[in-house]
């Protein structure tokens, strides 16, 4: 077995990407990364595998390399399908490819009972975005990036450098294409992956180290997002949190909460780095943050809330239906739904077997959620617990079978509406905007 394939077989079996016997959907673009990914799966992978190609309509060679991927696939005796994206030239064109394909690998999951989709990210991969990211000015919570399972997304070749799946590729005579665009420094990913080159001539390996890095701090993170989380509950007063509680808690953990706030008044990836972090945290009475969202202190409650305070809510909205597959959009979240495999339930993906019409609305006055063992919850004092300020409560998706709420997204499901593990099921996931 070559270094890499044994690479491949450990990251499988470490962080279950994918699971034994789950049903995979492979994406494989035809470049060397994706096609390595895909003969290791068809050697490793005990359970069903599927292939998905993308032809963005954006260069010529895009048709024969997708049949270069199909003839692959039809070698190894997987189904493979190609969709035509049609995506045309303008600003932000890698985020709207990468939307395409998301949206693609979606239905196309759905469509063949995938409960994992994945991709050929590699070493490298990771390598650049922790440089991109401390780049930007992350904290240490957010540069970690990929990681080999998340929710329905697996990346078994995260141990994998770039140039390795070449040279199997190479080996094994498998033909392989290389994207112009992977070369074009307008890009700035193209320039990380100069960057990075750059630094493995000063020092071998220092993708790997970086890749490393990656994962030692996502270790590290998972350990302060659970201090921050109970520090949270110790100083939440009402909907914001008692500056003096939080002073008392080490500098780590009190970044790790502002972050916490920051990302629960809805501010995006960007608008929770370092800067922002450290603004709030030194308790002004007023700080306005990046992305719409501002930090207030009133009488030594700290309060995290969109820009502007908004009055509380008379009405949290029209239902907005909830298509399988489809996505209903809500300030700062999404809710997607498609038709899978259920797998194990977390706060923001669930599987659910009822059949009724489902649709989407914001938390409402007098909405109230089955609990196990018969009767129901409040669920404003359920978000109330969980430390959501009450004039952030109509922003939290509440998903409906006909007019029962079932999941109050991000929190809990009603009793009696998930389906088995294994079972075919509405798998329902939360996003962030």
């Amino acid at each position: 077995m070559s270094d890499a394939v044994a690479a491949v077989t450990a990251t499988i079996a470490r962080h279950g990407a994918p699971a034994p016997g789950e049903t995979v959907l492979a994406m494989v673009s035809g470049g060397a990364d994706s096609l390595f990914m895909l003969h290791a799966l068809a050697r490793l992978h005990d359970g069903h595998l599927h292939v998905l190609t993308c032809d963005h309509g954006l260069r010529a060679e895009a048709g024969a390399e997708c049949a270069l991927v199909e003839a692959a696939a039809a070698g190894l005796g997987i189904p493979c399908t190609r969709v035509e994206l049609a995506l045309r030239p303008g600003p932000a064109l890698q985020r709207r490819a990468r939307d395409a394909r998301r949206q693609a690998a979606r239905r196309e999951a759905a469509r063949v009972g995938a409960s994992a989709v994945a991709l050929a990210h590699t070493a490298d991969d990771l390598a650049e975005t922790v440089l991109m990211r401390l780049a930007r000015g992350t904290g240490p919570g957010a540069v970690h990036g990929m990681t080999p399972r998340d929710a329905e997304l697996v990346r078994p070749v995260l141990d994998v450098r770039r140039a390795a799946t070449r040279a199997w590729c190479r080996e094994h005579g498998v033909a392989f294409a290389d994207d112009p665009s992977n070369q074009d420094p307008a890009y700035a990913r193209v320039r990380a992956r100069a960057l990075v080159a750059a630094l493995d001539d000063v020092s071998p390996g220092a993708a790997t180290h970086l890749a490393r890095f990656a994962a030692l701090a996502r270790d590290e993170s998972d350990v302060l997002d659970a201090l921050a989380a109970d520090a949270l509950g110790r100083a939440t007063s009402g909907d914001g949190v008692r500056v003096a509680a939080l002073q008392a808690e080490p500098a780590a953990v009190q970044r790790r909460v502002v972050r916490m706030l920051l990302a629960r008044a809805g501010a995006a990836e960007d608008g929770r780095g370092a800067d922002a972090v450290e603004a709030v945290r030194r308790f002004a009475p007023r700080v306005d943050v990046a992305g719409g969202v501002c930090a207030v202190v009133e009488r030594g409650v700290l309060r995290v809330v969109p820009q502007p305070l908004p009055d509380p809510p008379d009405a949290p909205g029209t239902p907005q239906a909830l298509d399988v597959p489809g996505c209903v959009r809500l300030p700062g979240w999404s809710v997607r739904a498609r038709r899978g495999i259920a797998g194990d339930h977390t706060p923001r993906r669930i599987a659910v077997r009822d059949e009724r019409p489902l649709s989407v609305r914001g938390a409402a006055d007098g909405d109230r959620i089955a609990l196990p063992g018969g009767g129901h919850a409040a669920v404003g004092r359920l978000l109330a617990g969980a430390g959501v300020p009450s004039r952030l409560r109509a922003r939290v998706p509440v998903v409906l079978a006909g007019d029962v709420p079932i999941w109050v997204a991000g929190h809990r499901a009603a009793a009696g509406v998930l389906a088995p593990v294994g079972a075919s099921a509405t798998v329902l996931e939360l996003e962030d905007e």
